[in-house]
C-alpha cells in the first residue's frame, strides 16, 4: 500500500498536473500487489513477450480494468530479447502473438518498439533500439508490404473489444502476499 500511494498514486498526480495519463504497468515479480499497483495509474497496462505465446501478465491486468470499470487494457507488446530476434519476426509471426493476446484481454497495444527514424528513407532498416524487441515500424523490410495490414487488424479488433461488456465467469484468489499471481491457464487442465 505505501508504494501504490508514495510511488504509484503521486506519479499519476504528478502525470495530471502535467495533462496526462499514466499508463502504468504494474505486472512483474515485484513486492507489490499486481492489482492495487495497477489501480494507480490511468490505464492498466500488461506486457507480453514473442517467446512466452501464454501472455500470463494480462489477466490480473484484465482483472484490475475491471474491478475500476476502465475499458481500456493495455499491453506493452511483441516484446523480444536478443535471442528472440527482434528484426527477424515477420507479419505471420506477430499475427500468431496478437490473437492469444487478444483472447486474453489486451485491448490497445502499445508497441515495444516503433522507432521515430528521421532518416528512414535514406537508412534501412535503420535505427533500433539495441536487440531489445520486435520492430514494428515503417523501417521493417515488410512495412509498405504489410505492416498497415497488422495494425489495422489490431486496432479494429481493439476498438470492439473495448465497445463490449466483460463477462467473468470465474473468480481466482491469488493469496494476499506480494509478489501475487494467477497459475496460468493450463496449470488447471484436469481438475
Amino acid at each position: 500500500a505505501l508504494i501504490c500511494e508514495r510511488y504509484g498514486a503521486a506519479l499519476r498526480d504528478e502525470s495530471h498536473r502535467l495533462g496526462l495519463r499514466l499508463y502504468h504497468e504494474g505486472v512483474g515479480d515485484g513486492n507489490v500487489d499486481t492489482i492495487d499497483f495497477t489501480l494507480c495509474g490511468d490505464v492498466p497496462m500488461s506486457e507480453f513477450w514473442m517467446a512466452n505465446p501464454d501472455h500470463g501478465s494480462i489477466p490480473p491486468i484484465v482483472s484490475a480494468a475491471h474491478l475500476s470499470g476502465n475499458p481500456l487494457v493495455a499491453s506493452e507488446a511483441f516484446t523480444a530479447g536478443p535471442e528472440n530476434l527482434g528484426w527477424g519476426h515477420d507479419a505471420l509471426r506477430l499475427k500468431q502473438a496478437t490473437d492469444p493476446a487478444l483472447a486474453a484481454g489486451a485491448n490497445r497495444f502499445v508497441y515495444h518498439c516503433f522507432i521515430h527514424n528521421p532518416f528512414a528513407a535514406k537508412y534501412r532498416p535503420g535505427i533500433r533500439k539495441g536487440h531489445w524487441g520486435t520492430h514494428m515500424e515503417p523501417t521493417q523490410t515488410w512495412w509498405e508490404h504489410v505492416g498497415a495490414s497488422i495494425a489495422g487488424y489490431q486496432g479494429r479488433a481493439s476498438a470492439l473489444l473495448q465497445a463490449g461488456r466483460p463477462v467473468v465467469d470465474a473468480l481466482v484468489f491469488t493469496g494476499e502476499g506480494a509478489p501475487n499471481a494467477a497459475e496460468p491457464s493450463g496449470s488447471f487442465a484436469g481438475s
